[in-house]
């Protein structure tokens, strides 16, 4: 038996829902159609999750709203539970070709721009944050847990 009791998955797009739902049919899979919008504005309610974990989304971010994004994303976390959020990296070798070929223009961050988006997040309310980079150095993950 999973220990898991729910595993949220928020995702705007309707068709991307419908899609990990056909594939993943675990019965702890909670569908949210939702936004990174709508969190920052309360919709929908979250909380109490031991995992917050945000990948691609703040590479299309700029400052102001990643920072209040992570702190909301860290308002979500149950207490002791851990946040971690991904984003390109400010070198990564490949940014001349998703920009030019892809036309995916990132907002790319290096490990001290990631922690600059804890700002709002008083110190006293964190018991570790590290940054790492992905085995292929391209992705840094910003990593933090919630005090208990």
């Amino acid at each position: 038996m999973s220990k898991i009791k729910e595993l949220a998955y928020l995702d705007s797009d309707p068709a991307a829902i419908r899609t990990v739902c056909a594939q993943y049919d675990i019965g702890c899979l909670k569908p949210i159609q939702g936004s990174a919008r709508g969190l920052i504005a309360g919709t929908p309610a979250l909380s109490g999750y031991q995992l917050v974990y945000a990948t691609s989304l703040f590479d299309y971010l700029p400052d102001a709203v990643a920072k209040r994004l992570a702190q909301v994303m860290f308002e979500i976390a149950a207490p002791g539970g851990r946040v971690i959020i991904s984003n390109f990296a400010a070198d990564t070798r490949f940014a001349g070709y998703m920009e030019s070929f892809m036309a995916w223009q990132s907002f790319y961050r290096a490990e001290n721009e990631l922690l600059g988006l804890l700002e709002h997040i008083a110190p006293k309310n964190l018991t570790r944050v590290q940054t790492y980079r992905d085995v292929n150095q391209n992705i840094v993950f910003l990593d933090m847990t919630k005090t208990l």
